[in-house]
């Protein structure tokens, strides 16, 4: 499952994990400093996430490991199945912001073998508070067609 690897949760968890081991970079960091040194302590509200906007380079490359498997597969997704664009929502990607969608679309760019994808990736991805709808648009086209299908069926809707 996608969000095991990918989601803001697992980058809490992965964040915890790697400072536990107290490497020279957590020990340096803002998240250190906010959390007082405290690795089992950390959580994206408190530290990770103002750690990132502040530009702090552990925190934000604890976010980039986590993105990455997601960048990778909306790519796949994207190329595979002409998706013209892809709302980025959630709490935790909401509260990034710009910088969620900076690092993910990093990961939507690496290893790309095709010079002529990059501008079709690089305008893919839209902020939740650009397209707050979608997410209620998606899901009212998905139960209308569904809806449709079982009439077609035979069955009531």
């Amino acid at each position: 499952h996608l969000s095991s690897f990918s989601s803001g949760r697992r980058v809490e968890r992965w964040a915890r994990l790697l400072a536990s081991g107290m490497d020279t970079a957590f020990a340096g960091s803002v998240a250190y400093e906010l959390s007082q040194g405290r690795a089992d302590l950390l959580t994206n509200e408190l530290h990770i996430v103002p750690a990132v906007l502040a530009g702090d380079e552990w925190a934000t490359g604890v976010v980039r490991r986590c993105t990455y498997p997601l960048g990778h597969m909306l790519r796949t997704i994207a190329v595979t199945n002409a998706v013209e664009s892809i709302a980025v929502i959630g709490g935790f990607a909401a509260s990034l912001g710009d910088c969620y969608l900076d690092i993910l679309q990093e990961a939507l760019d690496e290893n790309e073998d095709f010079a002529i994808l990059k501008p079709f990736l690089s305008g893919l991805l839209w902020r939740e508070a650009e397209v707050p709808e979608e997410c209620l648009l998606g899901a009212a086209t998905y139960g209308r067609v569904r809806a449709s299908d079982q009439i077609e069926m035979g069955f009531s809707a």
